[in-house]
C-alpha cells in the first residue's frame, strides 16, 4: 500500500468517526457583549464527558454524539453558568452563552480615593506574603505534563483548491487558506526542585509528527577558524518557533525578580512582584470580586516604558491572605524575538493545603511567516506537588530520559493527558498514531529517505547535495557549487570537490569521513585531504581521527579579510595527523594530536595577476627552506558546571553561565621522522558569557601564552594575531578592530577583551527614539607583547538592531572605535558588523 493510499484510508476512518458526532459551536460573551477568551467548558452526559476552552475570540467548537447533556462554563471573575442542552444528529448546532460578572465591591475599597494607592498597598502586602512562604517552597517534588502545539495557516495546495466553481484557475493570492497542525509534542515527567536547581526525569516523551522522530546529527559543512575548540559542535536541529525548556517550564514563575526566558526575548523581564517594579510599572486596582464565597482583588499593571522587556496584565489576589490566585502576563511586543505576541496565564493552588503554587500554566503566542500567522501554545499541568525533603541528589544532568520514555502507546497517553485537544490536533494525532508501525518499517524508511534525497536545483548551488539511508545507517553531503568554485585560489581559479559521509553504527558509535580534491588550472596541480574519525564511547565523546593530505594551508587561520587570501598567508603542507579526544569528566575535554608535516614554500608557483594588484607588497609568498616538522599538541577545555542531557544514548551539551578554561601545550619533537624543529609552547585562557540582569549580557576573555623553549622555532610556528579590517567589525572577543596588519610573536604575550550588550537599557526609555528598537553595546581590548615593548589598547561603542529573516535572527551594528598603541598615534574609525543567533544554544556568536 502506498503512503498516499494509507493516508486516504486513515482520513476516511477518522471522518467516519466524526460523522457519527455533531458539531456544537458558538461564542461566550459577557452582559456587555464582550467576548470571553479561555472560558473552561465542561460537557457531561450519561456516558460521555468532554471539556474544551474558548479561543482568543471567545469561540468554541466541540464534536459530541447526539443526546442530552449538562454544560458548565467556568471563568474566574464570573459566575459559573450551567445549562441543559440536547444534541440532535445531523447538521451542526450553534449555541451562544452569556456569563454574568461576579463582582462585589468592598467597602474598604471606597476608603481610598486613589485606586493606585490601593493597588500599591495590595502589591506590597502580596510581596511580603510571597517572601514569607519562599523558604517553604524552595524544595519541591511534582509531576508535570505538558503539550506543545504549532498551528500554521497555509495556502491550500490540493488540486481542487486551484480552481473555482466554473473550473477557472484561481490566482495564488486568492486561493483558500487552511489551518495545518505544524507541530505537536507531549511530555510526562517527574521534577525535583531545590532553590535554583531543577532536575527533570522524563517518563514519557511523544513527538507527534508526520515524519519519524530522530535525534541523529546529520553531517553538515563547517569550517573552524581562530582558537580551536575541543568540545564537539552539535548540530541537533531546533525549531526556533517552538518554545522549549530544559526545566519543565518551572521558570515561568513570577516570584523571581527577573524572568529569564531566552526563547521569548533576549533581555530579562522585570517581574511585577519585584521590589523595583514601581520604577517600571503602573499599578491600578481594576476590580474586586467574589468567587465561590471568597473575595479577591484584581490589580492591573502596565509598563511605564513601552519598548522595554516588561509585562502587561493583571494579578488576582486573595483579599485576606494576599495569596496569588491567577496571573495574566503579556510580554511587550517590542522585546520579542520571533513572536508577534506572547501571553502567559498562571493558575495557583495550595501546596500541602497552605502555600499557593502555579500548578497550571498556559502559554500562547503568535508568529508571522511569509505573511501567514502561526499560532503556538503550551499547556502545563503540575500534579502531586509536595513541599517536602525529597532527598534528590542534583548533578549537572538537568534532564534525564527513562529508557522506555519513547515507547509508550496511545492508550498510555490517553490516561496521562490533562487537556482536551481540538479537532485539528485530534485528527493529526489520529493519523500519526496509525502511521507509527509504518514508520518503523524498512519500506517507510526508504520512501521517507527518497523524499529527503529528492534534489532541487538550489541544492547544487547553495545547500549541497544531501543523501541518507536510514536502513543502511549512513548519510552524506556533497559541497554545493558555491563551496566548489574558488576563483581566489593559489595560482588563480581552483575547483574543489568535497563532502562528508557519516555512518551510524550500533551502540551509538559514529564513523565519519570527510575530504576534498582540489585542482588548479594555472599550475595544473592536484591537492587534497582525507580524514576518517570514529566516535566509539558517545557519552564521553571519545573519538580517534586520522587525517592525511597535500594542501595549501593558511599560516594564520584567523587572518583579516584583507589578508586571508594574500599569498603571503599560504604554504604547501604534506601532512599526516592522528588525534585522540575524550571527555575525562563532565565539562573537561582533552585532545592529544600528533602532527607530521613537510612544509614547503609556494614561491615557485605561477601566481595570479589579480592578487598582486590587490595585495601588492604583502602578496609575496613567505620564503623559507623546506623543512620537516613533528609536533604533539595537547588541547584542554574545561567548562565549569557544564549542564547536559542524555537522550537515546547521546549526551547533549547545554550552555553554561560559568567560565570556560582553556589550555594548550605544543611540543616540537626534534629528530622524530626527520623533524627539524625544537620548541615548547604553553597557552592558558578563560572565557565567560553571563547575564547581568537588566544591564544586558557580558562577555569577557583573557589569554596568555609563551614559547618557553624556542631552540629551533620556525616562522610558521609563531603565535599569530588577527589583523584588522577596514570597515568590518570582527568578533571583539578574539580579535581587535584597529590593530593594523597581522602580527606574530615568538615570545610571551597577554590578550584581554570585554564586550557588553546593554539591550536598550537607555534607548528603550527615550520617547520616539525607543520605537527604532536600537540597543547599545560597548567594549574594550588590549594586547601586550613585553619583549618587543608592544602595547595596544582600544575601546568601542555602538548601536545595534535585531532583524528576523524568516527563521533566522541577525544583529546588525554600527560601532565607533578608537585605539592607541606605542607604535603609532591614536586612531578613530567607524565600523559595521553582523552577529548571528544560534537557535540551538539560544545565544549569539558574540
Amino acid at each position: 500500500m502506498s503512503k498516499r493510499m494509507l493516508f486516504i484510508g486513515l482520513t476516511f476512518l477518522f471522518c467516519t468517526d466524526l460523522a457519527a458526532q455533531t458539531k456544537l459551536h458558538g461564542m461566550v460573551k459577557n452582559r456587555d457583549g464582550e467576548t470571553l477568551p479561555l472560558v473552561s467548558i465542561f460537557i457531561q452526559g450519561s456516558n460521555f464527558k468532554k471539556s474544551t476552552q474558548t479561543n482568543e475570540l471567545g469561540q468554541y467548537t466541540v464534536f459530541i454524539p447526539s443526546g442530552k447533556y449538562r454544560v458548565r462554563l467556568h471563568m474566574i471573575g464570573y459566575q459559573d453558568l450551567e445549562e441543559a442542552i440536547e444534541i440532535h444528529s445531523g447538521k451542526s448546532q450553534k449555541r451562544d452563552f452569556i456569563m454574568q460578572e461576579n463582582a462585589t465591591e468592598f467597602s474598604t475599597v471606597e476608603v481610598y480615593s486613589d485606586k493606585k494607592d490601593m493597588a500599591r498597598w495590595i502589591m506590597e502586602e502580596t510581596r511580603k506574603r510571597r517572601r514569607s512562604i519562599g523558604d517553604s517552597l524552595e524544595k519541591l517534588q511534582l509531576n508535570a505534563y505538558y503539550i506543545t502545539s504549532l498551528v500554521a495557516e497555509r495556502v491550500d495546495t490540493s488540486v481542487g483548491a486551484h480552481k473555482d466553481t466554473t473550473g477557472a484557475r484561481v490566482a495564488r493570492k486568492d486561493r483558500r487558506i487552511i489551518k495545518v497542525q505544524d507541530y505537536l509534542c507531549e511530555t510526562q515527567s517527574e521534577v525535583f526542585i531545590d532553590k535554583q536547581q531543577v532536575h527533570e526525569r522524563v517518563i514519557g516523551f511523544r513527538d507527534i509528527n508526520d515524519d519519524e522522530p530522530s535525534d541523529a546529527d546529520y553531517p553538515s559543512i563547517t569550517m573552524e577558524i581562530g582558537e580551536k575548540r575541543v568540545a564537539p559542535t552539535q548540530f541537533t536541529y531546533v525549531n526556533p518557533y517552538v518554545v522549549q525548556t530544559k526545566k519543565a517550564f518551572t521558570e515561568f514563575n513570577i516570584d523571581a525578580p527577573l524572568q529569564d526566558w531566552p526563547y521569548v526575548c533576549e533581555k530579562k523581564i522585570t517581574s511585577p512582584l519585584s521590589s523595583l517594579a514601581y520604577l517600571q510599572y503602573r499599578f491600578v486596582l481594576d476590580r474586586s470580586f467574589t468567587e465561590n464565597g471568597k473575595h479577591y482583588w484584581r490589580v492591573a499593571f502596565s509598563p511605564i516604558f513601552r519598548q522595554e522587556a516588561l509585562f502587561e496584565g493583571f494579578l488576582d489576589i486573595a483579599d485576606t491572605t494576599f495569596d496569588l490566585v491567577h496571573a495574566s502576563l503579556h510580554v511587550n511586543k517590542a522585546a520579542l524575538f520571533y513572536c508577534r505576541s506572547f501571553d502567559v496565564e498562571l493558575y495557583y493552588e495550595p501546596v500541602n493545603g497552605i502555600w499557593p503554587y502555579p500548578t497550571r500554566k498556559e502559554l500562547r503566542y503568535t508568529i508571522s511567516e511569509s505573511g501567514k500567522p502561526i499560532t503556538g501554545k503550551v499547556d502545563i499541568q503540575y500534579t502531586d506537588v509536595s513541599a517536602s525533603n525529597h532527598g534528590f541528589r542534583f548533578s549537572q544532568e538537568i534532564r534525564a530520559f527513562d529508557q522506555n520514555a519513547f515507547d509508550h502507546d496511545s492508550s498510555y497517553w490517553a490516561g496521562q493527558r490533562k487537556f482536551a485537544l481540538d479537532s485539528l490536533a485530534l485528527a493529526h494525532m489520529h493519523r500519526c498514531d496509525s502511521l507509527q508501525r509504518y514508520y518503523s518499517s524498512e519500506r517507510y524508511k526508504k520512501e521517507s529517505d527518497s523524499t529527503y534525497n529528492h534534489l532541487k536545483f538550489m541544492d547544487f548551488i547553495l545547500r549541497g547535495v544531501h543523501y541518507r539511508s536510514r536502513v543502511n545507517g549512513y548519510s552524506l553531503i556533497i559541497n554545493p557549487l558555491v563551496l566548489q568554485v574558488n576563483p581566489v585560489g593559489i595560482g588563480g581559479y581552483r575547483h574543489r570537490f568535497g563532502g562528508k559521509v557519516q555512518f551510524d553504527l550500533p551502540k551509538a558509535y559514529t564513523l565519519e569521513t570527510e575530504g576534498f580534491a582540489d585542482y588548479g588550472f594555472r599550475n595544473k596541480d592536484v591537492r587534497g585531504s582525507l580524514g576518517v574519525g570514529l566516535t566509539y564511547v558517545p557519552l564521553r565523546f571519545v573519538r580517534t581521527f586520522v587525517r592525511f593530505g597535500d594542501t595549501y594551508d593558511m599560516i594564520n587561520t584567523y587572518a583579516s579579510i584583507g589578508s586571508i587570501f594574500s599569498r603571503s598567508n599560504y604554504v604547501r603542507s604534506r601532512s599526516m595527523s592522528i588525534a585522540q579526544r575524550m571527555e575525562l569528566f563532565n565539562g573537561f575535554f582533552a585532545e592529544l594530536t600528533f602532527l607530521y608535516s613537510d612544509q614547503q614554500p609556494i614561491n615557485n608557483l605561477q601566481q595570479d595577476k589579480w592578487s598582486e594588484r590587490v595585495f601588492k607588497g604583502v602578496n609575496a609568498p613567505v620564503s623559507f627552506e623546506r623543512y620537516i616538522k613533528s609536533e604533539i599538541r595537547l588541547d584542554i577545555q574545561y567548562t565549569i558546571n557544564q549542564p547536559y542531557t542524555i537522550k537515546k544514548g547521546r549526551k547533549l551539551i547545554h550552555k553554561s553561565n560559568y567560565p570556560e578554561i582553556t589550555a594548550v601545550y605544543r611540543k616540537g619533537l626534534p629528530g622524530l621522522f626527520g623533524s627539524e624543529v625544537n620548541f615548547d609552547y604553553l597557552e592558558v585562557g578563560a572565557h565567560q558569557s553571563a547575564e547581568l540582569g537588566r544591564f544586558g549580557q557580558m562577555d569577557w576573555s583573557v589569554l596568555g601564552g609563551s614559547f618557553v623553549n624556542s631552540n629551533n622555532l620556525r616562522l610558521l610556528e609563531h603565535r599569530y594575531f588577527r589583523g584588522s579590517d577596514a570597515l568590518f567589525f570582527s568578533d571583539p572577543l578574539r580579535s581587535f578592530q584597529l590593530l593594523g596588519p597581522t602580527l606574530n610573536t615568538r615570545n610571551a604575550y597577554f590578550r584581554a577583551n570585554y564586550f557588553q550588550h546593554f539591550n536598550g537599557i537607555l534607548l528603550n526609555k527615550i520617547p520616539l527614539l525607543s520605537r527604532l528598537k536600537l540597543t547599545e553595546a560597548a567594549g574594550a581590548g588590549t594586547l601586550i607583547i613585553p619583549s618587543s615593548g608592544f602595547r595596544h589598547a582600544e575601546v568601542y561603542a555602538g548601536l545595534e538592531r535585531v532583524f528576523r529573516i524568516r527563521r533566522e535572527l541577525f544583529r546588525f551594528g554600527i560601532y565607533a572605535v578608537t585605539a592607541d598603541s606605542n607604535l603609532g598615534q591614536a586612531r578613530f574609525q567607524i565600523k559595521f558588523g553582523v552577529n548571528f543567533y544560534n537557535s540551538y544554544t539560544r545565544s549569539w556568536s558574540f
